[in-house]
């Protein structure tokens, strides 16, 4: 892996570069962590030196569109954080689907099949993904095609078992994949479920608000000031009692919309839209 070494200056010329290229305003970020993923993206893709990646980014697309891949932060494994998604099990969930004959979950920003996948099996028991519908968007159409692919990565398979149990107290995943090649894919039916879009800005509002955005581990990265944009995008994209999902290490205090929303739950990150 090459190493890349960028000060400020180069960092925004890199942004901008991006941004002229279609694709979103990576200024938003904190200036330690926009830094750092550029780093990580340039060295994976074999660049030492940050005039030679500005090049590429200006003439070659399928190299751009890999760069960006390279720059979204991977989730770890299914049900990150168990006890947020068994109070989606047990409680969020049902009382979306008491109040709303086909609800519409939103997962943007998605860089794996791990959080759809978790939706998906607290779903399934009572075939209610048949009553909904599941948007999954991305900047990186790379990675749209990789999760609608199911690739599912053996490594993470003991440790999203052990989620799973806890969560819905079932014992194996393993009925819920195939095995081709030696490699392990969620079954096809799983994801056909959801509707996959690309979007060229990090939140772009849906055409018809949502019941709930599942939105985790993305915020931390953010400053202030592009936080209350993405969370002005969710707020105005969800009904009125909807819910919106983060990170257990993300907070909406300090932001404009902390008082926008209550928690069911103060010991979970899951957020209802009030008023």
């Amino acid at each position: 892996m090459a190493n890349l070494t960028l000060g400020v200056t180069e960092v925004r010329e890199i942004t901008a570069a991006l941004a002229e290229s279609g694709y979103p305003d990576f200024t938003g970020y904190s200036l330690f962590s926009i830094t750092r993923r550029l780093e990580i993206a340039g060295g994976n893709c074999g660049i030492s030196e940050s005039g030679m990646l500005i090049s590429k980014i200006n003439s070659d697309p399928l190299f751009t569109d890999t760069f960006v891949d390279h720059l979204m932060v991977e989730t770890t494994e299914l049900f990150r954080d168990p006890s947020v998604w068994k109070l989606l099990r047990d409680n969020i969930i049902p009382d979306i689907f008491k109040k709303n004959d086909h609800p519409v979950f939103w997962l943007p920003g998605c860089s794996t099949a791990d959080d759809l996948v978790s939706l998906f099996l607290l779903l399934e028991d009572d075939k209610l993904f048949e009553r909904s519908s599941i948007i999954v968007t991305s900047i990186c159409e790379k990675r749209l095609k990789n999760i609608r692919a199911g690739r599912f990565d053996n490594q993470k398979f003991k440790v999203s078992n052990e989620n799973y149990k806890k969560v819905t107290g079932k014992t194996d995943l393993s009925g819920y994949l195939d095995k081709e090649e030696g490699k392990l894919y969620w079954k096809k039916d799983m994801l056909s479920v959801a509707d996959f879009l690309p979007q060229k800005s990090h939140l772009e509002e849906l055409s018809a608000p949502v019941n709930c955005v599942i939105f985790r581990d993305k915020m931390i990265y953010f400053n202030l000031a592009f936080c209350n944009r993405v969370l002005d995008t969710i707020y105005n994209g969800l009904h009125t009692g909807g819910f919106l999902v983060t990170g257990a290490g993300e907070t909406l205090v300090h932001t404009l919309y902390d008082k926008s929303f209550i928690k069911p739950d103060e010991n979970e990150n899951i957020f209802r839209k009030i008023g």
